[in-house]
């Protein structure tokens, strides 16, 4: 038995070296260098795919040994096939041409021209049956509203015969324009700014097949939860303790703990420099009136115009200056107390919409209101006939919030109303608004679920323009919301 076997080896190594001097004889020449150790001939072998000539199992990548790079100087494959290639220190590769068994030998030499050679035999197998492209048996979901900030809550789809599901997350700006949406690739991706307002869908892709199914967008559309925080107080000598750190126009002193106006003067003010461009503040005050008419204003942002005889209320508004000031309009006479102001962080804040574009504005109401008190939600979305505007307007009646909707011109005092209903005591409301048509909605657990109250306002119901334009006042900021008492 061993006499056979050495046989066999011998006439291989044989063959090998005719095969491998064949096709380049220098590859076995001996290296006059000074004796080296003997070489140690050795490989492995891995089967596979080429990622680019393709031939399932038909790929072979054939590594020598350590061991064998330490001792040997020159190498040469022979494949099996007829064909042949240097060893080197890494991988050779070799793609059959069909499947079978290949004896496949490494012959190796050192400097002195001693040889040793290994032999494997290599068995290449065809596939075990014909591909199956994945069959989707139903398909995936979002099943709650996508909330900014939140992970998506989803359910995958089911397949027959996937070997693998990637997912991506889409969004559309109508429901029927898709694109990927960037690094949302997983089923709990966590919605981001970038999708606000937009409708979003899951794409499934399965292998093998690459066979794509959708998940229904209808109920897909982000949200953002409203958060709302009140900053620490701004007003210094806001009590009127002490006759100072109020700049006080012509008509105007400080007497008696109050800021008292005495036939002021007109645009004579009242003032502070309290604030920061550019931010909301609720600002609290008590006003008594005997004459004219006086404003609160944040810069030159007017939040109310009181000409009752006493007005205790909380304005919310933004401003475009540092001043809160109380101006006299015409000549007037009253009194000012009590004045608090405190910048209010709402989230989100938005930016410029353009025209058609879907945006909802958020607020959480306060959980102690004042009577008479209403919140006003001016958007500008389009900008085609200069006065026009939509308003939502919420009233605090002393037992429930009521809600208005409004289609309106040149800050009309005398709106046309579009809807009307009662929302109870909700603790947050969303108007949604687009170029013609604006729904509200409120919530009673902070924002995670809404409900609409009464109809959609839409232009058509007014025979206006094609949309919805800005308002007539600089003093309004695109999407603004103003929060006031109503007098």
């Amino acid at each position: 038995m061993s006499d056979c076997c050495t046989d066999i080896r011998t006439a291989l190594i044989a063959s090998a070296t005719a095969t491998l001097q064949a096709l380049d004889p220098s590859a076995l020449a001996v290296n006059a260098c000074p004796p080296a150790a003997a070489p140690f001939a050795e490989f492995t072998y891995v089967i596979g795919t080429h990622p680019s000539l393709g031939g399932e199992n038909l790929y072979v990548k054939f590594t020598p040994t350590a061991a064998c790079l330490a001792t040997a100087a020159h190498g040469m494959y022979a494949f099996g096939d007829g064909s042949a290639a240097p060893m080197n220190a890494t991988a050779v590769g070799r793609v059959y041409a069909q499947y079978g068994v290949y004896s496949v030998t490494l012959v190796v030499s050192n400097s002195e021209g001693v040889m040793s050679a290994a032999t494997h035999l290599v068995t290449l197998l065809a596939p075990s049956g014909p591909t199956t492209d994945a069959e989707n048996t139903a398909v995936s979901s979002i099943d709650a509203a996508p909330v900014i900030g939140t992970p998506l809550d989803t359910t995958p789809g089911e397949w027959d015969g996937a070997s693998s599901v990637a997912v991506q997350v889409q969004s559309s700006p109508d429901g029927s324009t898709w694109g990927d949406v960037s690094g949302a690739t997983a089923y709990d991706w966590t919605p981001t700014d970038v999708v606000f307002g937009l409708f979003l869908r899951l794409k499934e892709t399965a292998q093998p097949g690459g066979i794509v199914a959708y998940s229904d967008a209808t109920a897909a559309r982000a949200v953002e939860v409203p958060s709302q925080s009140l900053g620490s107080e701004l007003v210094v000598n806001g009590s009127f303790a002490t006759d100072s750190d109020w700049t006080k126009g012509t008509g105007w002193t400080i007497a008696g703990g109050k800021g008292v106006a005495t036939s002021a003067a007109n645009n004579a003010e009242l003032a502070q420099a309290a604030l920061t461009s550019s931010k909301f503040y609720q600002v609290e005050s008590t006003i008594t009136r005997s004459a004219g008419i006086l404003r609160i204003r944040v810069g030159t942002n007017t939040l109310r115009s009181t000409t009752a005889a006493s007005s205790t209320g909380r304005d919310i508004g933004g401003t475009n200056g540092t001043s809160l000031n109380f101006p006299s309009i015409t000549t007037s006479s009253g009194t000012v107390d009590d004045v608090s102001a405190k910048e209010i962080t709402i989230n989100p804040v938005l930016t410029a919409p353009s025209a058609n574009m879907r945006v909802d504005l958020f607020y959480t109401l306060p959980e102690t209101p004042l009577d008479g008190e209403a919140i006003w939600f001016m958007p500008r979305v389009s900008d085609l006939a200069a006065g026009q505007y939509w308003l939502a307007a919420v009233y605090w009646t002393g037992a429930q919030w009521d809600v208005t909707l409004y289609r309106t011109n040149n800050h009309s005092k005398t709106p046309t109303t579009a809807a009307a209903t009662n929302i109870g005591t909700s603790n947050g409301v969303r108007v949604n608004m687009n170029a013609n048509s604006l729904t509200l909605y409120t919530t009673n657990d902070g924002g995670e679920t809404w409900t609409q109250r009464g109809s959609t306002a839409t232009d058509a119901t007014y025979q206006s323009a094609t949309g919805v334009t800005a308002v007539a006042s600089t003093g309004f900021t695109p999407g603004q919301l103003v929060y006031a008492p109503a007098d």
